[in-house]
């Protein structure tokens, strides 16, 4: 009903990276409908490229494809401040991280699809077929042709109408039928959907203000029955009917329009077994009086100069307005226009509902005139897809949900005892849970059940990332809890699997205009010598004498990727990964696919990182120390600013320096390092050998294992931060250097009751001209942007 969720209470938000690996979630509280957060871009690690944010609640994620999602560009920093080129640093194929994302499946020159309507063609019923024509990346195309028989005579015209797409009327005998289609210049074939012989065809008109119609035809040799329709929007009903289709092979059916929200209407043929014979997508467009007005706004603003702008929001009744908008203003003249085009109209209307990237999505909501109607059923025919499984909603399905609808920060696992034969879940054991920092605590204590889960809800919210604590213990024989040494596995593992990206997404519109310049990364090119031509008639040459010469790669500290021990051990645990030995070499083989152990003959441990050597440097954060200035201190040795080389073999000769409690010297093996003494591992590719930096706990963040303890991590709500801005009414100096592109930023411009809303900003340092976009939600679910 597009109203604001009164279940959910927490929001993830993750920012990936092009490959798919999940640089950062946030945990945001929904209120009222509503959150905000934002993502620093500070991370070392990251390069230029194509990223994706993700936004979902965690019952939503019980239906696939149902997250929400953009994909973005985002650019170097520039060389010269205010000078923003659309510049993108590639990694070298030397330096390529791990692909996380699904491999987008390989597609043929050109691509023409065939959707009859109601789903299937049926022999002697006449149907309307709908296809649509793309290329390899999946745009639209332009194509011309015919339809033919199993005889080679042509039954129908194919041209394409809008976007690609296009329809044809057909009248079935037995198949198969063929398409011919011409594409530059080329010639291609392709096959019909199979005729069935018996069946139903279902036809939809919506093209009337005021009534939807419907027809139903039935093969004449298929035993007639009743059968029934529904039509439903966002997985509610809004009609329903029955029609006696025993002695008649064709009936027709019309609906009022003025029940129907707005929005995609699937409307559903079916018979009294529950059945679907056909279904059919439509839209709907009850014409929401939501308007947004801008006021006071100036074609262009001089440097510095204030701006002032002033928001009316309306609809017909004047009542039930918005409580706040979502606005941001733009510096038009460095705006990076991206692939995407849509609101939140066209987001909870129609994207919602169908399936893929639809293109230049703003042209259906342009007019409401016959040309535009017919376009966008066109493109129900082709997109539409059965966003709810009707055999769930009408209850002759099961469904089993798999997430639950979480009203707060929730602790839930699942305790198992592990033996050498395999784990299995405990049941009845005493779970007590704390969670504290510095500014927050709470306790509290379940049971397992008899499959070994448990759940744990705070009765007050909790914000930040926590230290968590929990403890196992079950009775013993007089009925005293004693510690248990069982494993908790924590439910905190579901971020879906990224999905490839869409051709259409890694480019920028106008693509001529609007030109990406891709550089590689720390790669110095190789100056190029002049080649003398040497004659073929003499057997011998004497070469001149030469120094060789390579691509020379500058010895960065920048690494290719860090990891977090703790985290990367956390979600081994959490997913039943536990089939592992401690050792941060038995560990990078199990997160990272270029990591492996070439050989461990038990005292020398020989590793390679994409087949190149690997050497590991250690930082240690003794118990006794904190710093390395601490050793000098304590024990008057001078210790490496940079850490120090692990000996790699048991031969190795490699100056290495570490300090025990007893202040006794000693040269550390990889060996000698555990999981628990390392907090962060970075991997700094060179020309000739992987740097794998190991970064010790400083001695107040030390964790000691215990019997029946498992010591973690509890990431709470995110708290939101404001956004940056300038304000030069308070006898702050104009900053000649003011390159702000994004002048102003509130996701909660307050409206009054009267849909009145104002902000106050100042513009940078050039003359500007204002890019606006405001959108908002009233609490009856009827959204409303100005752009």
């Amino acid at each position: 009903q597009l109203r604001p969720t009164e279940l959910s209470k927490v929001l993830y938000v993750e920012l990936l990276t092009p490959e798919g690996r999940v640089v950062e979630t946030k945990k945001l509280k929904i209120e009222e409908g509503r959150a905000n957060g934002e993502f620093l871009l500070t991370d070392g690690t990251l390069v230029g490229g194509f990223y994706e944010v993700r936004a979902y609640t965690r019952v939503m994620l019980n239906w696939e494809g149902t997250y929400f999602s953009r994909i973005f560009p985002i650019f170097d920093r520039p060389d010269r401040e205010g000078i923003y080129l659309k510049k993108m640093t590639k990694r070298p194929r030397s330096k390529a991280l791990p692909q996380y994302r699904e491999e987008g499946s390989s597609r043929p020159a050109l691509n023409l699809a065939f959707f009859p309507e109601g789903g299937n063609l049926v022999e002697g019923l006449p149907s309307v077929v709908a296809f649509k024509a793309t290329d390899k990346e999946g745009r639209s195309c332009e194509v011309e042709g015919s339809v033919t028989d199993n005889s080679g005579n042509p039954v129908a015209e194919i041209t394409t109408q809008h976007q690609g797409m296009g329809k044809f009327l057909l009248t079935p005998e037995a198949g198969p039928y063929k398409a011919s289609v011409t594409w530059g210049g080329k010639e291609y074939r392709f096959t019909l959907p199979t005729v069935q012989r018996e069946g139903y065809v279902m036809t939809v008109n919506t093209l009337r203000d005021d009534k939807l119609f419907l027809q139903v035809q039935r093969s004449s040799g298929l035993p007639g029955e009743w059968v029934g329709i529904t039509i439903s929007c966002r997985g509610i009903t809004y009609a329903f009917d029955v029609a006696d289709m025993r002695e008649k092979s064709s009936i027709q059916m019309q609906f009022a329009e003025e029940t129907f929200p707005s929005g995609v209407l699937q409307i559903t043929l079916f018979n009294t077994r529950g059945d679907v014979l056909a279904e059919r997508l439509a839209f709907h467009d009850s014409k929401p009086q939501v308007t947004l007005r801008i006021d006071s706004l100036k074609p262009l603003y001089k440097p510095f100069e204030p701006v002032n702008l002033h928001f009316t929001v309306s609809n017909s009744r004047q009542e039930n307005l918005p409580s706040t908008l979502s606005l941001a203003v733009r510096d038009y003249a460095t705006e990076v226009p991206t692939y995407y085009q849509g609101d939140m109209r066209t987001n909870f209307l129609l994207e919602s509902d169908l399936r893929g990237y639809i293109e230049n999505i703003p042209y259906y909501f342009e007019s409401d005139d016959a040309e535009h109607r017919d376009n966008l059923d066109l493109l129900m025919r082709v997109q539409g897809w059965r966003r709810y499984a009707w055999r769930q909603l009408a209850g002759l399905e099961a469904f089993e949900p798999h997430h639950p609808v979480e009203e707060g920060i929730l602790v839930k696992g699942q305790v198992y005892r592990y033996r050498m034969t395999g784990s299995r879940p405990e049941p009845d054991v005493n779970v007590s849970i704390w969670v504290y920092s510095p500014s927050f605590s709470c306790k509290g204590t379940v049971q397992s059940d008899d499959a070994g889960r448990f759940a744990f809800l705070s009765d007050s919210d909790i914000w930040g990332r926590c230290e968590m604590i929990l403890r196992t213990q079950t009775p013993d024989k007089n009925g005293e809890l004693k510690d248990r040494d069982l494993v908790v596995e924590l439910d905190r593992v579901f971020s879906p699997k990224p999905e490839s990206y869409p051709a259409t997404a890694l480019t920028l519109p106008d693509s001529n205009l609007n030109r990406i310049t891709y550089a590689l990364e720390d790669i110095e090119e190789e100056e190029e010598e002049e080649e003398e031509e040497l004659s073929m008639d003499k057997k011998i040459h004497n070469l001149n004498e030469v120094s060789v010469k390579a691509k020379r790669q500058p010895l960065s500290d920048r690494p290719t990727i860090v990891y977090s021990v703790a985290d990367e051990e956390d979600r081994l645990i959490d997913t039943h990964e536990t089939g592992y030995s401690d050792g941060i070499p038995a560990l990078l083989e199990r997160i990272n696919p270029y990591f492996s152990i070439r050989s461990d003959d038990g005292e020398d441990i020989v590793c390679t990182y994409k087949n190149r050597p690997v050497k590991f440097v250690y930082r240690s954060m003794s118990q006794y120390m904190g710093d390395w200035a601490d050793a000098d201190e304590l024990y008057g040795l001078e210790m490496p600013s940079e850490g120090r080389l692990l000996e790699q073999t048991a031969g190795d000769e490699e100056e290495g320096m570490g300090l025990l409690g007893d202040s006794s010297l000693y040269e550390p093996s990889i060996r000698d390092i555990s999981n628990r003494d390392v907090k962060k591992i970075e991997i700094v590719e060179l020309m000739n050998v992987v740097l794998v930096k190991l970064y010790g706990y400083p001695y107040a963040e030390q964790r000691k294992d215990r019997k029946g303890l498992r010591m973690t991590t509890l990431q709470g709500y995110s708290k939101p931060q404001d956004y940056y801005q300038i304000d030069y009414g308070w006898g702050a100096l104009p900053d000649e250097g003011d390159y702000r592109r994004t002048l102003y930023w509130n996701p909660n411009v307050p409206v009054d009751s009267s849909g009145k809303a104002s902000v106050s900003f100042y513009n940078n340092s050039m003359e500007t001209r204002l890019r606006v976009d405001a959108e908002t939600l009233t609490p009856d679910g009827e959204p409303g942007s100005i752009h």
